[in-house]
């Protein structure tokens, strides 16, 4: 097993997958297990979108049997199409747009909790209430709360982290039970760092925000934070049949008195929602909940691990050596510099590019350049060459090069430097190339494949 660096485009189907499980299981697991059961998988989920590396297993499938070989066969498959996805998006999403949206997008979060920020500077600080101090002491607080009153908010809110505010409303201060539920509330968000997970998923959404159900993700995720809140509440309050009637009505007093208001996303608030009247009557966890929260997460770890099998003639030195022996000496030769640089000046042909590509290649993955030589405007060319140049990886390069003439190989060469070949070539045969990354790390290159006469 090694690390190997991804990119945000080769986490897409693996998350719509991890997305789709957590919507899923969701409502299942606010009622039969824990209170943090959903909220560990959307931080695995979170986790995985963040992670710039994973693990790769390489196994080679014909040694496997039973059900370990379908589970790797489908794991490679999953590899495949990962990667196919990836490309088609950025096929039609270049790499400049993608940025430029996310950086917006970032700009305008930003701009958004400045703008709380400046609102919360025409509050008024509250003197000392024993109803609120009674409050603060079921939590013990090291940090300093806040407790802040203004006539434009609609509903209770909580901003910062580290120096915590609760934003109270005049009618909630107004309603000693209200009261109690609403602060307790408000201050379960701060013990459980409810607005360090705003963050993560709002500002996580501006990098995949071409992900469809990343947005779909945003609205439950808040859901469930706000569910995960109330079970908190309940285990401080005390949870019994009267406890859970009085919170639940505490709710209903708040939509009452809610007026329409923009959203502010970076902030910790009550959503009072049906969902969450139901599942503070039916919450019950069971053994149940447990195992299939455990079998959930055993597979949203499995997106960390990346399938790969063995590459036929693989070299598994980390250091390559000197180009290996040619299959046909006579037919394929290696040109220093000066020699590659002779034949373009000596043999016009050279000077129109049959195959010209700079690409990308991610950790043991291949390209293959296929042509017929009979195709080449009908002329007699004696053979071609292969020009390989601008290496460049993050790490150690191992760069193997397979020839094969009529799907027969004629010769494999591994190189960690810009390397010429010319081959020569038979006018009715078909010629293929394949340029393999046997490192772990993408490898980037270009490629130049030329005929001569």
């Amino acid at each position: 097993m090694m690390l190997l660096p991804v990119t945000i485009m080769d986490k897409n189907l693996k998350a719509l997958i991890l997305l789709a499980l957590v919507l899923l299981l969701r409502k299942f697991f606010n009622t039969k297990a824990g209170k943090q059961a959903s909220c560990l998988l959307w931080g695995l989920l979170f986790l995985y979108l963040l992670c710039p590396y994973a693990v790769i297993i390489k196994r080679d499938p014909a040694q496997l049997s039973g059900i370990t070989a379908i589970i790797f066969n489908v794991a490679l498959q999953l590899e495949h199409y990962t990667r196919q996805s990836a490309l088609l998006i950025a096929s039609v999403i270049a790499k400049p747009q993608r940025f430029i949206i996310a950086i917006l997008l970032v700009l305008y979060i930003v701009y958004k909790s400045v703008k709380t920020h400046l609102a919360l500077k025409e509050s008024q600080a509250l003197g000392h209430d024993t109803r609120i101090q009674n409050c603060l002491e079921m939590f013990n607080f090291r940090r300093k709360i806040t407790i802040l009153i203004s006539p434009k908010s609609h509903t209770p809110l909580t901003y910062g982290f580290f120096r915590p505010k609760i934003l109270l409303t005049p009618e909630v201060l107004a309603d000693d039970e209200l009261l109690y539920y609403a602060l307790i509330h408000e201050l379960a968000h701060i013990q459980l760092g409810d607005v360090l997970w705003n963050h993560l998923r709002y500002f996580t959404a501006c990098f995949f925000w071409h992900n469809p159900l990343i947005w779909l993700a945003l609205k439950y995720m808040e859901e469930d934070l706000e569910i995960r809140c109330d079970k908190l509440v309940l285990q401080k309050v005390g949870d019994t049949p009267d406890q859970r009637r009085a919170y639940c009505q505490s709710l209903l007093k708040l939509v009452e008195q809610q007026q329409p208001e923009s959203r502010i996303g970076v902030s910790a608030r009550l959503h009072p929602t049906l969902e969450r009247m139901k599942i503070m009557k039916n919450w019950q966890p069971n053994l149940v909940g447990v195992i299939v929260l455990a079998l959930a997460m055993c597979f949203s770890f499995s997106a960390f691990v990346i399938a790969k099998a063995p590459i036929p003639n693989q070299v598994t030195i980390s250091v390559p050596p000197e180009p290996e022996i040619k299959l046909k000496e006579d037919q394929v030769q290696i040109l220093s510099k000066a020699a590659y640089a002779e034949l373009v000046r000596n043999h016009i042909d050279m000077n129109a590019a049959n195959i010209t590509d700079t690409a990308t290649l991610s950790a043991f993955d291949r390209n293959q350049y296929s042509f017929d030589m009979s195709s080449l405007a009908g002329e007699n060319h004696s053979g071609f060459t292969i020009n390989i140049s601008n290496l460049m990886s993050s790490g150690p390069i191992n760069c193997r090069t397979l020839i094969f003439e009529n799907n027969n190989e004629i010769y494999k060469g591994t190189f960690s430097k810009p390397t010429s070949l010319k081959v020569r070539a038979d006018y009715h045969s078909d010629y293929s190339v394949v340029i393999i990354n046997e490192a772990p790390n993408s490898l980037t290159y270009t490629i130049k494949i030329n005929s001569y006469n």
